[in-house]
């Protein structure tokens, strides 16, 4: 079989432009390359045919972005949203497809399939009041409200479910093929997005063995591990956990947490560039998280108080200050601890400049001037002290 060429140029006009359409009918563009690419995947042919992988990774994407997270779907009637869900339909098919030949289809799963099941994206908020039908013999996921039924989302879930798409997760995870964090990841990312709908009592038995694989891998890594290229992986692996384990296993969602922060304080003990840059960007996460107060248990005042137990802005500053984009990083801690910072950290920061080079001291001049928008007249008595000093 060939992939239609002819359909795939004809979308790419379409949509790789300002004033863009997206073909929502099976019989279009966009719904042929679907099931073109689905029967490429049966025959382990989806990624060596190069127009099949074209639409895969630069097109698929830019479809489903648009047509689930654009502003424009709130102005859709109601062809064109049961158009999208004979989409989202096809993509279930190729995602299952995907699943069970050939490797983990990372960028699909974690850019075009959890966007698809997360509630909070337009297409699902547009049509929260749809109620549900089921599809298929058995139910993986019902909704949670009368007022916001979900009911497209809990079909597609149920699609997904009645496809065998939760025993294939499992089976990925129980096969002798050593999957990475990111593959892991991806995994669970979508199933995560959508696990408040999801029933207990026929999803926790078949992915319980997926999600405890998970959090061994992260709790046993070993050192070389951290030095990795995709080491942040791990994070994307713990928060696809920590969404499932909200909804599904709420016991195990401290762990979680607590193996995220355990996470980030080995990355920062490592020589390593690439980790500990890591390190700080996930830090910099779950600062924006806590000061959003989205996860139970990380409230801003409990992150600064681990963050000054576990001496964290320490560690960080034993890193490559002299480097921009790390300095940027520590900025945004230094602002972040604020009041709670101790008199030796101020301490600390400021002597870090006395034997430095120029550009270091620019560096360390930076951090100061953020921290110091946040700082008590005790902190400022204290940094005036360390100025005279220097004067």
């Amino acid at each position: 079989m060939e992939f239609p060429t002819t359909n795939l140029y004809e979308l790419e006009g379409r949509v790789f432009t300002e004033t863009w359409s997206i073909p929502y009918k099976r019989e279009e563009s966009l719904g042929k390359c679907l099931i073109a690419a689905a029967r490429l995947a049966e025959e382990g042919l989806c990624d060596a045919d190069e127009s099949c992988h074209r639409f895969m990774e630069r097109c698929l994407p830019e479809c489903f972005q648009k047509l689930l997270a654009n502003g424009a779907v709130r102005r859709w009637g109601p062809e064109i949203q049961e158009g999208v869900f004979n989409m989202l339909d096809l993509l279930t098919n190729l995602v299952i497809v995907r699943l069970k030949h050939g490797p983990v289809p990372e960028t699909l799963l974690k850019n075009t399939y959890a966007l698809a099941l997360d509630s909070e994206c337009e297409w699902n908020q547009k049509n929260k009041h749809r109620p549900s039908d089921l599809v298929g013999d058995k139910a993986y996921a019902e909704s949670t409200s009368q007022l916001e039924s979900y009911g497209w989302l809990i079909d597609l879930i149920n699609i997904f479910g009645n496809r065998g798409g939760f025993e294939l997760i499992a089976d990925r995870f129980a096969s002798q093929d050593q999957l990475d964090a990111g593959q892991m990841a991806a995994l669970l990312l979508p199933i995560g997005q959508c696990a408040r709908f999801l029933i207990k009592g026929i999803v926790c038995p078949i992915l319980q063995p997926a999600v405890t694989q998970a959090l061994n891998y992260v709790a046993n890594l070993e050192e070389k591990q951290l030095k990795c290229q995709k080491i942040g992986s791990c994070y994307e692996l713990l928060e696809a956990v920590r969404m499932l384990c909200v909804s599904l296993w709420p016991d195990e969602v401290q762990y979680t947490n607590d193996l995220r922060l355990k996470m980030i304080i080995r990355m920062l003990k490592t020589p390593h560039f690439s980790a500990r840059m890591n390190a700080l960007k996930e830090l910099a996460r779950l600062i924006e998280d806590s000061e959003r107060s989205r996860n139970a248990g990380t409230d801003a005042d409990l992150v600064q108080e681990w963050m000054t137990t576990n001496s964290v802005l320490s560690l960080a500053l034993e890193g490559n200050i002299d480097q921009v984009q790390y300095t940027d990083r520590m900025k945004e801690l230094v602002e972040f601890m604020g009041p709670k910072l101790q008199e030796e950290e101020l301490s600390r920061i400021w002597h870090m400049a006395e034997q430095a080079g120029p550009h270091v001291v620019d560096n360390i001049h930076r951090i100061m001037a953020a921290a110091a928008s946040r700082f008590n007249p005790h902190q400022f008595d204290h940094l005036l002290k360390l100025i005279r000093k220097v004067s």
